[in-house]
């Protein structure tokens, strides 16, 4: 991974993964971490037509917290950044929120 953040020309590369833990540490500057109510990420995955044990997996991992706590332990609280996405609102705020972060 680190041979492909090295590559990048430009100041700003945004990721997009479940997995921070393959991102190389000093090539991260700030990771968000989106984190919804379980009631609406229940909704979401059934009308995506994910099967009980993808929703059941998917619910766990936001109950225990897992990219949050990952992301927290390999970069610290200075580079995590946890936005709550649960309404198209929180959508809007979290975009307007991503570009004042990033001086645009």
């Amino acid at each position: 991974m680190d041979r492909h953040f090295s590559s990048i020309e430009s100041d700003v590369c945004i990721v997009e993964t479940h997995t921070v833990t393959t991102l190389p540490r000093k090539s991260v500057d700030l990771v968000i971490v989106l984190t919804t109510r379980t009631d609406v990420l229940y909704d979401r995955l059934q009308a995506r037509g994910y099967s009980v044990d993808k929703i059941t997996e998917n619910m766990e991992c936001e109950i225990m917290r897992v990219v949050l706590d990952e992301s927290l332990e390999r970069f610290g609280q200075e580079k995590t950044l946890e936005m709550a996405s649960n309404t198209t609102e929180d959508l809007d705020d979290n975009i307007e929120a991503i570009l004042e972060h990033l001086g645009v």
